[in-house]
């Protein structure tokens, strides 16, 4: 009895750690495609599943700040498998929200691959935009880690990736004003 006693205590040891160090982690990744365009943000956006179990479903949110009111276009150049919306959050903070319920990410899988997903971010009038005041705009010319940009999986509660949103995307501050079609 002991000796089983000793196998299960053993087991149990060197299983238990094992066991507790799974874990979610989705990093965002991007650069600004028009960087010399005035009017015109060209966000691309690769999320990389940097943790050690696969992951099914998640958002992610790049926020923008407006000029003088304006309302932004969103469109959808390419974003595969996911629905895009705008989200105001109050005067002249906006966020793309890009919703990806049907994607299952392992271990160092990147949605939508390794070249990333993209929109175009412009004024209906395609008037100046300053990309300065846009919290999510890095303006790097090469895909580079970014804080800026909040990830959140189909788990509830805080982001697993960025900082958190001005309120939280679940909250009922946030309005969805258009979903972007391709």
């Amino acid at each position: 009895m002991n000796r089983y006693l000793l196998l299960a205590l053993f087991s149990l040891i060197t299983l238990l750690p094992v066991a507790t160090y799974a874990k979610i982690s989705l990093t965002a990744y991007s650069k600004e495609e028009a960087l010399h365009e005035r009017n015109l943000s060209k966000p691309r956006i690769v999320i990389q599943n940097t943790g050690n179990r696969p992951v099914h479903g998640f958002s992610f949110l790049y926020y923008i700040t407006t000029e003088k009111g304006s309302r932004p276009i969103v469109d959808n150049y390419y974003v595969p498998n996911a629905r895009v919306s705008l989200e105001k959050y109050g005067p002249g903070q906006y966020a793309v929200r890009y919703d990806v319920p049907g994607v299952t990410l392992h271990p160092g899988e990147s949605y939508p691959d390794d070249n990333g997903c993209v929109v175009g971010i412009h004024y209906p009038g395609w008037e100046p935009l300053s990309k300065r005041n846009d919290r999510s705009c890095n303006f790097s010319d090469i895909l580079v880690y970014n804080p800026e940009i909040s990830v959140y999986t189909n788990e509830p509660s805080r982001p697993k990736h960025g900082r958190y949103a001005p309120h939280s995307t679940h909250s009922t501050n946030a309005t969805i004003d258009i979903e972007i079609q391709r």
